[in-house]
């Protein structure tokens, strides 16, 4: 991964105590300002799985760092566009671009078939930041189609997640009124499918997060384009994502309490609503 420092760092695991540094990674994954500490730290995790021979593991810690690089350009988007700093979003995308077409090298070297399904969802966002809808849209469907035979709803579940990039791309690429219908059907599952409801109650964390971004995405596009015809009906979607980004009362979640992240999304989409 890139951000290297003139330091290596080195991390002696072994195949006991890597689960517990992936789960320490990820939360600290969620936290706003820490994305250079875990591309740094995931350098030296992927290091060691590749040593121990544990290659899903590699490509988990690749993917960690890709979402870490997209931290990164979402923290600068949320500021003003005169705020901004180039440099990191530059920095962010070479991250992103480098992970994602790394870990899907490494998948194919390795014959990793029931991850490689995954891949594609990070292919489709590196695809989608680069402004080519019409190559994130064939990752996507690729995606879909093969988490659509899955039998356990929790593995099925990643369809929903990455129907609701798919609904992005086709409304980015001018198929707005199919990516609007497959969005409001994607978020509807959610909320009321079998895959939807068991990923709620295993883990609302990763819930509430690929479920409340795709009201978000869907309604900034729409402004954007110029084309939202109903500013009370986006308003209240905006509001009804704003209601679950809130962990229920004695549930445990591995990721950050505040959805930082999101609600930096929600405040700028509120703030285009208000001045469209």
């Amino acid at each position: 991964m890139s951000l290297e420092t003139s330091v290596k760092t080195e991390i002696e695991v072994s195949k006991e105590s890597l689960h517990d540094w992936r789960l320490a990674l990820a939360t600290l994954r969620e936290k706003k300002g820490m994305e250079t500490v875990v591309i740094h730290l995931g350098n030296a995790l992927v290091d060691s799985a590749s040593r121990l021979g544990l290659h899903g593991d590699v490509v988990d810690l690749l993917w960690e760092g890709f979402l870490s690089g997209q931290h990164m350009v979402m923290n600068e988007y949320a500021k003003k566009e005169i705020d901004r700093d180039k440099r990191l979003i530059e920095k962010g995308l070479e991250v992103m671009d480098e992970t994602a077409v790394r870990a899907h090298g490494y998948i194919e070297e390795h014959n990793l078939d029931n991850i490689k399904a995954r891949s594609y969802r990070f292919l489709g966002r590196l695809a989608d930041y680069k402004g080519d809808f019409t190559t994130a849209i064939d990752h996507y469907s690729h995606a879909v189609s093969s988490f659509k035979k899955e039998s356990n709803p929790l593995v099925r579940v990643n369809r929903l997640e990455i129907q609701g990039f798919l609904a992005f791309s086709m409304m980015k690429s001018d198929r707005v009124e199919d990516g609007l219908e497959l969005a409001k059907s994607t978020f509807r599952d959610f909320n009321e499918s079998e895959d939807g409801l068991e990923l709620k109650k295993a883990d609302y964390f990763t819930w509430a997060v690929w479920a409340s971004g795709i009201p978000i995405r869907t309604v900034e596009t729409l402004i954007d384009k110029g084309v939202l015809t109903d500013k009370e009906w986006a308003q209240q979607w905006i509001s009804q994502i704003e209601s679950i980004l809130i962990i229920p009362e004695g549930d445990e979640t591995w990721g950050d309490k505040t959805f930082e992240y999101r609600k930096d999304e929600v405040k700028r989409v509120r703030s285009k609503l208000e001045r469209f």
